[in-house]
């Protein structure tokens, strides 16, 4: 008995692919022999492709550090910042000369302690802090604070 088939489900390749007696014989015709090449190729790559998510699905689910990158490099490079002008210039913003002072503002130390009350502070030395508004105009101050002690425990003011 002869019984015509469609090599794929979907595609209907012609009356080229015979079954007899349930045995399935290559087809003759140049067409199909071309599709039958490429359904072989095709499913390989399927195959291939389908290997490698498998892999890939293994990978992220594996969190176990020494094994979730592979096999370690044969020279590896030392971690952290490397040394060298590869960076950034690392700056801050220079200190006003009194030439760019608007203002200079002195913020004297408190006469007395605030946590004892006692009168006896003295001043040990002058602080400098700058601060620039960017109003209409470029505005630049200094201010001298003042920073002292408490005469009877020494802490700082």
């Amino acid at each position: 008995m002869i019984t015509e088939v469609a090599l794929a489900p979907s595609v209907f390749w012609g009356s080229c692919a015979l079954i007899m007696e349930d045995q399935w014989q290559p087809s003759t015709c140049e067409k199909c022999r071309r599709n039958e090449q490429r359904i072989a190729a095709l499913e390989a790559k399927l195959a291939r492709l389908q290997a490698a998510l498998k892999q890939a699905e293994r990978v992220g689910k594996r969190q176990v550090a020494p094994l979730r990158k592979g096999p370690p490099a044969a020279d590896p490079d030392r971690p952290g910042r490397k040394p060298g002008n590869d960076y950034n210039k690392h700056a801050r913003r220079a200190a006003a000369t009194d030439e760019d002072l608007d203002e200079t503002i002195d913020a004297r130390s408190p006469t007395c302690c605030p946590n004892c009350r006692s009168r006896g502070v003295r001043e040990s030395h002058v602080d400098e802090q700058f601060q620039i508004e960017l109003p209409q105009k470029l505005i630049q101050r200094r201010f001298d604070v003042y920073v002292g002690c408490c005469g009877e425990f020494g802490e700082r003011l």
